[in-house]
């Protein structure tokens, strides 16, 4: 058992001689500048990756904002466009000769074009806002990680 010890002891002077330790004392305290070390550098990594999680949250929120903007203009022109077919339908109904029927359904076809073409302007500028304001999120999002990284 005393053998045991003793043969602890060498292989720990050894260690420390190898190390470059004079003393248990150094080596404790060379151990605790490392952990030092450690903590903090797990600190700053834990706020960078805080940080680029409210990046990536920000943008989800404007990701989402885009979706639920997109889907309200989508209802706007889908219930749009039912009115349109309905009066249409009425107009169509009303008529009583065939030149009326034809000169109305003429009339219709023109409307339907010009309000789908109207339907994709508003839809193409809706999606168009909510990707520049996704895009401005994320830009500040890196500009500010680019800063606290300088």
């Amino acid at each position: 058992m005393a053998d045991d010890k003793q043969k602890f002891r060498t292989g720990i002077h050894r260690a420390e001689e190898r190390a470059g330790i004079a003393d248990t004392s150094a080596g404790a305290e060379a151990i605790g500048e490392g952990v030092s070390r450690m903590a903090e550098q797990t600190s700053t990594f834990a706020q960078d990756s805080l940080r680029g999680f409210g990046a990536v949250s920000d943008a989800s929120i404007a990701l989402a904002s885009t979706f639920q903007d997109v889907s309200r203009e989508m209802a706007s022109i889908v219930e749009d466009g039912w009115r349109h077919h309905m009066d249409g339908m009425s107009t169509l109904a009303s008529c009583r000769t065939m030149p009326e029927l034809m000169a109305a359904q003429a009339a219709f076809a023109k409307q339907s074009l010009d309000r789908a073409m109207e339907a994709q302007r508003r839809l193409a500028e809706v999606v168009l806002r909510s990707a520049r304001s996704a895009g401005d999120t994320v830009t500040s999002a890196a500009q500010a990680g680019m800063e606290r990284a300088a």
